[in-house]
């Protein structure tokens, strides 16, 4: 995830709009929209999103920072939700298979009585 991606989330979370953003930096939203498509944002746009946070860049940067590991967290846990999924979808596979066969072996028998 971006800076830039992070960002974007923050001014989501803290209800800021990119319209004001332009404003305070005296540029077209479709700038603010630029910036955050970038890797790394520039600090003058950092200090004035932390401004308008109430918040010091250092306080943004290390929020920012947390969004990473709260990514990362959750991608984890999705990784391991679908692990334990595919363990249970082959299980009830295997399980299937094993009722399909067992089946196909009874009508064999049932045939084989009746030709008898």
């Amino acid at each position: 995830m971006d800076q830039g991606d992070k960002l974007r989330k923050f001014l989501k979370d803290k209800n800021i709009k990119q319209s004001h953003i332009a404003e305070k930096l005296g540029i077209v939203r479709s700038g603010v929209n630029r910036i955050l498509s970038q890797k790394v944002v520039p600090d003058q746009y950092l200090r004035a999103v932390a401004e308008m946070a109430n918040i010091t860049v250092e306080e943004l940067t290390a929020k920012l920072d947390s969004y990473k590991e709260a990514v990362d967290y959750a991608h984890l846990m999705e990784v391991n939700s679908l692990r334990e999924e595919l363990a249970n979808t082959k299980e009830e596979v295997v399980k299937y298979q094993r009722l399909y066969f067992e089946l196909k072996l009874k009508i064999e028998e049932e045939k084989n009585k009746g030709l008898n």
